[in-house]
């Protein structure tokens, strides 16, 4: 697991793109993403930061083809 010596806590107005935010700050090899599966996989070592770029371009991808970010 883990050691860190802080949490940082992130707010934002829904719909303002926060979330996508601070997953690409998550993109840090020492930072996880909010996604608790995702995250557990990278403390187990399980998810790479290419793994992370992958699921952000993929999911661009789909944002892109639904004309919505989910």
């Amino acid at each position: 697991m883990f050691n860190y010596p802080y949490i940082n806590f992130f707010t934002y107005p829904s719909g303002a793109g926060g979330k996508f935010l601070i997953n690409c700050l998550s993109l840090n090899d020492k930072a996880v993403f909010c996604h608790s599966i995702l995250a557990q996989q990278q403390i187990d070592g399980k998810f790479s930061v290419d793994d992370k770029l992958n699921y952000i371009f993929k999911h661009l991808q789909i944002a892109k083809q639904r004309n919505n970010w989910t």
